[in-house]
């Protein structure tokens, strides 16, 4: 069952079948466990906000997952909301992406773990 802010335990997350961008070394490149998408852009509900594009509360649904390392609890999995559009059209530049934020399929980073 989800946190207070919506954030799952490790099998949640994994039991949902969405990929997850996972990056446990703050030196290194993360990785997504799978990409089913061929190109988007992905958010946590705060960066949306900081964005002025926040998600909605009740009726968005996630349709990824952070691992949060510095999490202080078994709640470590952050969902992120879909935000491809706006960088299609040019609203906003691919430039102000953070690692983790860009899944595209031509790109490395694919673990099979």
């Amino acid at each position: 069952m989800p946190n207070e802010k919506g954030w799952l335990t490790k099998e949640e997350a994994y039991a949902t079948g969405l990929p997850i961008f996972i990056k446990s070394d703050s030196q290194k490149t993360g990785y997504w466990t799978s990409k089913p998408y061929d190109h988007a852009v992905l958010m946590t509900r705060t960066r949306c906000k900081q964005l002025k594009m926040p998600a909605l509360r009740n009726g968005e649904a996630a349709v990824a997952y952070r691992y949060a390392q510095g999490a202080m609890s078994s709640h470590r999995y952050v969902p992120l909301y879909d935000r491809t559009d706006v960088f299609e059209v040019g609203e906003l530049p691919y430039s102000i992406l953070q690692d983790g934020e860009l899944m595209d399929k031509a790109e490395g980073h694919l673990s099979t773990e």
